[in-house]
């Protein structure tokens, strides 16, 4: 019997389960998938961003396990982060909140935006809680940074009047 995640756009993913990611795992495509983002986070995201060279503070939702949050933080020590996730799958000094919950109250300004949290169709209202604090608290010139297939799944954050999208295929945009 094939194993199915919950049917797209019906409930947020930690709505359903705070600990959605230990169930997310065991799928039989997460081993590949999750090679496939590391690939492309050491190869394409850390080169982009260094090529930028970024300064300021960022947040970053959903560090799940904190490899690529830990790599950014090295490869970018000038720079303050702050890490939150729903559920502590790190040792790393993050924020365990729902982000629905906490960014409204935060009230920080910020030049990135780090939207790691899962895809559109099982996260919806916490990756737009995530996009609401960057169009409210990101400065001019600062990044909001994406799943590539948002494009696909959320065509009203790459349409948003506030943004100019910078790179498509790493789905970068930069707050006008």
């Amino acid at each position: 019997m094939k194993k199915e995640l919950f049917p797209a756009n019906t409930i947020d993913s930690v709505d359903y389960d705070l600990n959605y990611m230990k169930s997310v795992v065991q799928f039989d495509w997460w081993e590949s998938k999750w090679k496939n983002y590391n690939d492309w986070f050491i190869s394409d995201a850390i080169p982009k961003l260094k090529s930028l060279d970024i300064s300021g503070t960022m947040i970053f939702t959903g560090v799940y396990t904190g490899e690529d949050y830990s790599l950014l933080k090295h490869e970018f020590p000038k720079m303050t982060f702050i890490g939150i996730d729903v559920y502590r799958y790190t040792d790393d000094d993050i924020i365990i909140a729902d982000v629905r919950d906490y960014l409204p109250s935060m009230n920080v300004e910020i030049d990135i935006m780090w939207n790691g949290i899962g895809p559109w169709p099982w996260s919806r209202d916490s990756k737009q809680a995530c996009f609401d604090y960057a169009k409210k608290y990101l400065k001019s010139g600062g990044l909001y940074i994406d799943h590539v297939h948002t494009v696909k799944d959320a065509p009203h954050v790459i349409e948003d009047a506030d943004f100019s999208l910078l790179d498509p295929s790493f789905l970068m945009m930069e707050k006008l």
